[in-house]
């Protein structure tokens, strides 16, 4: 996802030339929550504000559950998943970029995402 890691990057060169450090992976981990933060919600709140306007109701209650879940354990297996509608749903969210499937998990293409809808949505 473009916009996540222009993001990524720009803060992480910010990060390195205003402390004058080379860029580690504690950076990077604390860069990622700065990203998830309070400041980028009008960019992540377009992604809830989306499933309303593209889903009916009761798929966007369905697709909501669901990333709440994934966001909250980082990952959730299709047989975990029991609601009626949960297939159409799913391949809604893959085809909109929210999530994929790896090895039956499905998790957040973006850690960032990821964090923002754990701590936002």
């Amino acid at each position: 996802m473009p916009f996540f890691i222009q993001l990524t990057i720009q803060l992480l060169i910010d990060e390195s030339e205003s402390n004058n450090a080379l860029i580690s992976k504690e950076m990077v981990d604390k860069i990622l929550v700065k990203a998830a933060n309070h400041r980028n919600n009008a960019y992540f709140a377009s992604y809830y504000g989306r499933l309303a306007k593209t889903l009916p109701p009761d798929e966007c209650e369905t697709a909501k559950v669901i990333l709440a879940e994934i966001a909250e354990i980082e990952s959730l297996s299709r047989s975990h998943i029991q609601q009626e509608n949960a297939q159409i749903v799913l391949e809604t969210l893959e085809y909109d970029g929210y999530i994929h499937e790896q090895d039956g998990q499905f998790r957040f293409n973006s850690p960032i995402l990821r964090m923002w809808w754990k701590k936002n949505a």
